[in-house]
């Protein structure tokens, strides 16, 4: 892997779901993990469901594997000020492919 194309800064961040006083969970997300990655567009769509526009459009996103920071599908990825839904993830011997999934309603 070259590490030139790695040229874009992603932050991996870790679902945390926690109950409070009323017994109702509450869902925040906490670092894991900020890394250089290499970003490449995928496809998008445009649907009108209800009246509403929604708009979701996928990425790849290709990081060097690092040991014992295992990315998994529970988690998202921040880039360029939006969150990005973990759809699947490919290991290989010296990178991860994640592809992901944003909605924007």
């Amino acid at each position: 892997m070259r590490a030139g194309g790695l040229n874009k800064i992603i932050r991996v961040e870790n679902r945390k779901e926690q109950k409070n006083r009323f017994g109702e969970v509450e869902v925040s997300w906490e670092l894991f993990l900020e890394a250089n990655a290499l970003v490449e567009e995928e496809t998008g769509t445009r649907v009108i469901e209800n009246g509403e526009t929604i708009v979701s459009y996928s990425k790849t996103f290709i990081v060097r594997s690092y040991p014992g920071n295992i990315i998994h599908e529970n988690m998202r990825i921040l880039f360029d000020k939006r969150a990005y839904r973990i759809h699947s993830i490919l290991r290989e011997r010296d990178r991860t492919v994640i592809h992901t999934i944003y909605w924007n309603r």
